[in-house]
């Protein structure tokens, strides 16, 4: 499988729904650690495999001193109270913009391993979650603000790069 080193905006991979991970093949297990790799090299603290051009429902999280994938998740549940923060994407580098999302929610995945697991995350731990979940649903920090502000957010993303 080629991988790329970091897929950047405006890539159409970015605004494309990623396809389930089926069985969890070596392919897997390599792609799991090339994305490690990439988010250590962008200081990052996600990166799903959309943004190094793999359209598959895979994520992973620097957790403390540890770094976990994710799999094939799904948001079963969010809190209806919503906080909002800035937020950067290593996609769109330079580019930081409040987003509101749900202050909790519980998500459902496979690890690399292929076991089931639920989570219940909130604050910080929820919020990188749902902004990787977005990129394997083709949604970028841009699509989450009005119009307006999307609009002047790209013009000083163009103008800079």
């Amino acid at each position: 499988m080629q991988y790329h080193p970091l897929v950047t905006y405006p890539n159409p991979i970015l605004r494309k729904k990623a396809n389930l991970v089926g069985e969890i093949t070596p392919e897997i297990e390599e792609l799991i650690s090339h994305m490690k790799t990439v988010m250590q090299q962008h200081n990052g603290i996600g990166l799903a495999a959309p943004q190094v051009g793999a359209p598959l429902q895979l994520f992973i999280v620097q957790e403390e001193d540890e770094v976990r994938a994710f799999l094939n998740p799904q948001i079963l549940s969010s809190s209806k109270e919503q906080e909002t923060d800035t937020e950067g994407c290593l996609s769109i580098p330079k580019l930081w913009v409040e987003v509101s999302r749900p202050h909790a929610i519980t998500v459902s995945c496979l690890t690399p391993k292929g076991k089931e697991i639920s989570l219940s995350l909130e604050g910080f731990s929820a919020r990188v979650f749902q902004h990787e979940i977005d990129h394997l649903n083709g949604i970028l920090i841009i699509n989450r603000i009005p119009f307006w502000k999307r609009w002047k957010a790209l013009r000083k993303y163009k103008s800079s790069s």
